[in-house]
């Protein structure tokens, strides 16, 4: 498989599972986050992204890190 077509399916699995773990969180406003909620949603954003685009890296190894955090 062509490297393009293998990020754009980790990128988009990382996105599904953003989602899933956004509606766990709950609905708040930016405002009324904690700097903790702040700093752990940089952190499961930047996961993401680098799980997505590391075609060299292990997506269930990402995956992993995902849910720990």
């Amino acid at each position: 498989m062509a490297d393009w077509v293998y990020i754009i399916v980790r990128a988009f699995s990382a996105l599904v599972i953003l989602f899933v773990l956004t509606r766990n969180f709950g609905k708040k406003q930016i405002s009324q986050l904690t700097f903790f909620e702040y700093v752990l949603g940089l952190t499961i954003g930047d996961l993401a992204g680098s799980m997505s685009t590391d075609v060299e890296a292990n997506f269930a190894h990402g995956l992993i890190a995902l849910l720990v955090w």
